[in-house]
């Protein structure tokens, strides 16, 4: 379980495109504190980007962190206030979004933002990941530096920069601060175990000087030095007996009972003691720690002493009695072991890093943090969805499909006609601590059953169901089971801190389960993500005559004699999580099938080649690892593996899979290894040459390329060609579930119950008097307010057939934001009693006839007073604050002048090649009589009419401003079907249809840009002489006036 920490409010600025405007809230009711970032990469001044920040009312937007020892950091170094006793905003961080490698580059670790100077401090794996990099005010960066080194030199050489980055950045990971436990470090325990392995072997090959093909000659560059061949890497797969040297505990380490008990009561306030905690620790430790009882396991054994990791007798109890050691961890959760080694000698290494880390620096005292901790057995849950990776690897036959998705359909067949089995799904009915997320409308649904008479909440369901409905194509079926720790051999672990033989408590493919043994489950299987190879593994649940056992409540606890971590993509101990599942079909074809555990043998040339020693403030070279780190794309190696696996499996192709779970595995690590490893061209080749699509059971995943493939077959079907197909539907197991759930989704409905409901908790006053001024003045601005809800949902659901991107759903987002509270402030102003707007406004949409019947989307309800709705279901009283009239009129004027810009731009087009900076930049574009009465011969119906007339002034616009006419089709502000569609003003409905209609008419000529590209070129086929009256205008927007000019 996550830890809950605080929230932070900072801001985030995005490095990428010229000029970008990014807007963040300070203060959510001062508008005078706002402030607006606008970014010009172009204003280079002495090698540092200049941001200057102006004041502007702004988009309400915040960017929240959580706290991690970082943010603890900063906040000693530069005392930050509460906004509004809500969030801390801290100004001296900046989060930057360097998505743009080049522009980030160009920084050199310096931004300057309002005249302050911000200096890059670190940047975590899960950070670059996501390429975000955190910046710090530069008069701090040296003490917050200095804090998080921990008596390293601040110019120590270091040898893995990737490393060091991710390393260093551990201290960003939110967390809380428990009590320092008193550490011992020992030894890594290495195992060799020899079995049938699959061994892919990498082979590193040099690039060779570039020969000229004619004469033979070495090609020189202008520097006159040989070019080269880019360097390459080849692999091969043998399946044999090999011996592979493992780390059985690599990770993990143990904590006292007694201590454990400490943490969970008075730091982390649990009623029970986990069985794990994830811990942080300045600078690189991490790691999992596993409660065991230390002092009893020493007793037992006769044991007083530990050899640490740099052979010193560590005693385990001190001179008085009391404990010297609560806690040992291991030489791998000790990241930088050598560094500290190196600097300082095995005898003082650990000791000078205890003193450094006890040091008071800057004011600032260092914390022994937790960031997570296991969840309370009862708590751990009994149903979990699989997905398509591990499926996708298993060869189903379709009778084992359906029995796979049995209990799926008969899940949503139950909760689309049972409101309690809905309401479980949802996680209401045993989510007593609160942590399930969900709207209002369905919390009051759990307290009015009669709520799922309503239509609103009907179709919320609806939607609900079919989101579900529409996630079991891509393999996300349930079975009995869920996600818990990957535990290592506690035992052996503590045998070898103690110098004993290390035999464990498991044997081989046994493991621990105190959840599968009060289930009575014999046989579990076992799966880690990301799944790439057959990495499915069944393990014997046993339960050992073994008391040390007993603190493991929760997690897997795995055996030291077989390769499983190894087997789950070379899993570790240090907080992983694995799915566990009882399914009978996926452990019985799991161990009809077994397969080998796939061994990585690299090429020791290449990482010689690759490895380099840096100096650890080489802010140029620490940059350089942060754009490597980003250029990392699981995702391509997870897609290609997929195609892989669609097809027969011949031995080729196998291998190719195990070649590719290798690279996978490089992949997800390049951000801390800094080796990058490419998908080998012998395989993209094979995939290319034989043209392996995409399965067709990823259109539920790749909507993207879904969206595509339908663009293109819409295209197609408007232009009169042959249809694309971007997916392929062979028979293989997950296009064979794919099809299976199809047939069964479309046979179940969801039941929509007719009958009447009880308002009258929902009410504060039943019997409010509505023959007054009052209620129909509410009415009235209702329906205004639905209209405008109308038009925004509109636009949106125009805006979702294209590309919606990051930045659009933003915009969307703040379009409702907007909106709703442009609603509470107009209806505030025609009562400024919030129990009797209440009262009002659920009499409107529940119970009037005349306004009830055609308004049932009651969003407006539910967004605005949904909290306050629930508070009366449960009884209580709602009370509310007595607002000033002049604030909500004074809130309401500023509201309507932004609804104005959304209700503007939701109407009108915006097409960006068209728009200029000043008015008299403006083309002047002229239509002639001829011109229309050429459209009105050649088209009968008015809606294709309006599409051809705003088709021929796009025409004319595109050559004045000398633009080529290309539809595109999803792209932001450019010209496309949602901005067409706005100045002719048709319905999307009929897009197409008008479209095609013009085509056979020869109004227009559509023709692809290239082939297999979703925009289309534009050509009118108006050849008539211009003739008659004439209609100039500037606007593109403006086709009433250009139809003025003739009679329809």
């Amino acid at each position: 379980m996550k830890i809950d920490s605080k929230l932070f409010e900072v801001l985030t600025l995005k490095l990428g495109q010229k000029k970008m405007k990014i807007r963040f809230k300070i203060n959510s009711d001062v508008l005078e504190e706002c402030r607006q970032i606008k970014v010009d990469l172009y204003k280079v001044q002495k090698d540092i980007i200049k941001i200057t920040l102006t004041e502007k009312e702004i988009r309400k937007q915040k960017t929240l962190v959580k706290e991690g020892e970082v943010i603890r950091i900063i906040q000693h170094l530069h005392k930050a206030l509460p906004i509004l006793g809500r969030y801390t905003f801290l100004s001296k961080i900046l989060i930057v979004d360097a998505n743009a490698h080049t522009k980030y580059l160009k920084t050199h670790g310096i931004l300057k933002v309002n005249g302050h100077r911000f200096k890059r401090l670190l940047s975590s794996s899960g950070n670059i990941r996501n390429n975000k990099i955190i910046f710090i005010l530069e008069e701090l960066f040296d003490k917050a530096n200095d804090i998080l080194l921990c008596g390293m030199p601040i110019d120590m050489v270091h040898n893995a920069f990737s490393k060091f980055n991710s390393y260093y950045a551990l201290a960003n990971t939110d967390s809380t601060a428990v009590t320092m436990p008193k550490i011992v470090v020992i030894e890594d325990y290495t195992k060799d175990l020899t079995e049938m392995f699959d061994v892919v072997a990498e082979k590193f090959i040099k690039g060779q000087d570039k020969i000229h093909k004619r004469t033979l000659k070495v090609i020189k560059d202008k520097k006159g030095e040989p070019k080269k061949e880019d360097d390459r890497t080849e692999y091969s797969v043998e399946s044999k007996e090999h011996t592979e040297s493992l780390k059985p505990f690599d990770g993990g380490g143990l904590v006292d009972l007694r201590l454990a008990a400490k943490w969970a009561t008075a730091k982390l306030k649990l009623n029970y003691i986990p069985s794990a905690f994830q811990f942080r620790a300045i600078p690189g430790l991490k790691g999992n720690l596993y409660t065991f009882d230390i002092v009893k396991f020493a007793e037992k054994h006769n044991k007083t002493s530990i050899i640490d990791a740099w052979g010193i007798e560590r005693k385990l109890l001190n001179d008085d009695g009391s404990v010297a050691i609560d806690c040992i961890l291991t030489e791998s959760q000790f990241k930088f072991f050598n560094s500290y080694t190196e600097l300082f000698g095995k005898e003082n290494a650990f000791t000078e890093w205890l003193k450094a880390f006890n040091t008071v620096t800057h004011g600032y005292r260092r914390t022994f943090n937790i960031s997570k901790y296991s969840v309370d057995n009862k708590k751990i849950k009994d149903r979990v969805l699989l997905s398509y990776q591990p499926l996708q690897s298993l060869n189903l036959i379709l009778n084992q499909i359906k029995i796979l998705c049995k209990d799926t359909v008969e899940t949503i067949r139950d909760i689309s006609t049972d409101v309690d089995k809905f309401l479980m799904y949802r996680g209401l009915l045993n989510d007593e601590d609160g942590s399930v997320l969900v709207p209002e409308y369905y919390k009051a649904l759990k307290e009015n059953k009669d709520l799922f008479n309503d239509s609103f909440i009907q179709e919320k369901v609806r939607e609900d169901i079919n989101g579900f409905k529409e996630r079991t194509l891509k393999g996300a079926v349930s079975v009995f089971g869920n996600y818990q720790t990957l535990i290592c051999d506690i035992v052996g672990l503590a045998e070898h801190a103690f110098g004993l033989p290390v035999k464990g408590c498991l044997e081989k493919d046994q493991v621990y389960s105190k959840y599968w043994l009060d289930r009575k489950q014999k046989q579990i299987s076992i799966i880690r993500f990301p799944h790439v190879a057959m990495e499915h593994h069944v393990s014997d649940v046993v339960d050992p005559e073994c008391d040390y056992l007993k603190y493991m409540n929760e997690g897997i606890v795995t055996s030291m004699y077989d390769t499983l971590a190894l087997k789950l993509n070379s899993a570790d101990y240090d907080g992983d999580h694995i799915l566990t599942n009882s399914s009978r079909v996926l452990i019985n074809h799991i161990n009809k099938n077994k397969s080998n555990t796939i061994a990585f043998i690299e090429d020791k040339n290449k990482n010689d080649n690759e490895k380099e020693s840096n100096k650890i403030n080489n802010m140029d070279e620490i940059i350089k690892t942060d754009v490597r780190g980003m250029g990392n794309n699981i995702g391509r190696v997870i897609n290609e593996i997929s195609k892989l696996w669609s097809i027969e499996q011949t031995k080729l192709v196998s291998d190719y899979i195990k070649i590719m779970s290798v690279i996978g595995s490089l992949t997800i690590d390049f951000v801390k290894t800094g080796i990058k490893a490419k998908i080998p061209t012998e395989i993209s080749n094979y995939i290319r040459n034989n043209e392996i699509k995409k399965p067709i059971f990823m259109k539920v995943i790749d909507k993207k390329k879904a969206k595509e493939e339908n663009k293109l077959k819409r295209n197609s079907r408007i232009t009169g060609k042959d249809e694309t197909e971007l997916f392929s539907d062979v028979d293989c197991t997950m296009n064979r579930l794919y099809h299976h759930m199809r047939k069964e989704m479309k046979g179940i409905t969801f039941e929509a119950p007719t009958a009447p409901i009880n308002i009258s908790k929902m009410m504060d006053d039943v019997k409010r008097n509505r023959n007054n001024v009052t209620y129909p003045e509410i009415l009235k601005k209702l329906k205004s307010l639905k209209a405008d809800s109308d038009c925004i949902a509109k636009t949106n659901v125009y805006d979702a057939n294209g590309d919606c991107n990051k930045e659009k759903k933003m915009e969307q987002s703040y379009s409702y934001r907007i909106f709703y509270s442009y609603c509470m402030a107009e209806l505030l102003q025609i009562c400024n009693d919030k129990n009797k707007l209440i009262d009002y406004l659920v009499y409107a949409f529940y119970v009037d006839k005349n306004f009830g019947l055609h308004n049932p989307d009651k969003s407006i309800l539910w967004n605005l007073f949904g909290k306050a709705l629930n508070k009366r279901l449960k009884g209580k009283e709602t009370k509310f604050k007595e607002e000033d009239v002049e604030k909500i009129n004074a809130r309401a004027s500023k509201l309507t002048k932004k609804m104005d810009e959304i209700r503007k731009s939701s109407k009108e087009a915006y097409i960006k090649m068209f728009e200029v900076e000043k008015p008299d930049e403006l083309k002047k574009v002229t239509f002639y009589a001829s011109e229309l009465y050429f459209i009105k011969d050649k088209v009968k119906w008015s809606g294709e009419r309006d599409l051809a007339i705003s088709l021929l002034i796009i025409d004319k616009f595109c050559k004045a401003y000398g633009e080529d006419f290309v539809i595109y089709d999803g792209k932001r502000n450019a010209l496309n079907k949602n901005q067409i569609r706005k100045i002719s003003g048709i319905n999307d409905r009929n897009f197409d249809e008008y479209m095609k209609a013009l085509v056979k008419n020869e109004v227009i000529r559509l023709e692809k840009v290239i082939k297999g590209s979703v925009e289309l070129k534009c050509r009118i086929l108006n050849s008539v002489v211009a003739t008659g009256e004439k209609k100039t205008i500037t606007s593109y927007n403006a086709i009433r006036d250009v139809k003025r000019l003739i009679k329809w």
